[in-house]
């Protein structure tokens, strides 16, 4: 962003005073917490369905494995 949200200038007596920009970082906040939000909640998709695939694929092992093993008995 190009608008200063605080700014740092010297006073008149010479010592170095901040103002923030209210409208600035209301717009900064307004902008980015909502980013921050679709953010990780694509991360968690992503995350629960790899996860998913992963159980789902070591249950198709497993499920294959006993029913070799009920086979070799027969």
């Amino acid at each position: 962003m190009s608008t200063d949200i605080v700014n740092f200038k010297p006073t008149s007596t010479g010592s170095s005073g901040s103002r923030v920009e209210l409208a600035a970082l209301q717009l900064y906040l307004a902008i980015s917490l909502p980013l921050v939000c679709v953010t990780l909640l694509a991360w968690y998709g992503f995350y629960w369905w790899e996860v998913r695939k992963e159980r789902m694929n070591q249950e198709k092992v497993d499920r294959e494995a006993r029913e070799s093993e009920v086979e070799s008995l027969v």
